[in-house]
């Protein structure tokens, strides 16, 4: 087989790339955006940057049940609590009020 037949990395990357900014706009960015820790007010849109399936998808991670589940498995909390009752109500909406004054962007409210 002679290898000047095959495209380089290089080659299949870009392609790679093109064919996801079809399909899902900010995906192609979101690389960028991640290295540069969100920096640039083009990575932190006001509203869900992707297509509807994808913004579906990921406010299921909004749920509190989800939430939940995933703070267990990583050891945050303990099997049968839940993250609401780490925080009372009013220190939780202070938090929140904070994070959303501090321009997070889209789905992007901070640690509480």
């Amino acid at each position: 087989d002679d290898i000047s037949e095959y495209p380089s990395m290089l080659e299949l990357e870009q392609k790679l790339v093109a064919m996801i900014k079809e399909d899902e706009p900010f995906c192609a960015v979101f690389d960028d955006c991640l290295n540069k820790d969100f920096d640039d007010e083009s990575c932190r849109p006001d509203v869900c940057p992707f297509k509807e399936a994808g913004c579906r998808y990921i406010s299921s991670c909004f749920l509190d049940s989800i939430q939940d589940e995933y703070a267990i498995a990583i050891g945050y909390i303990n099997e049968g609590k839940t993250l609401s009752s780490l925080v009372d109500a009013m220190e939780m909406g202070a938090a929140y009020a904070a994070a959303g004054a501090a321009g997070g962007g889209w789905g992007v409210g901070g640690a509480v």
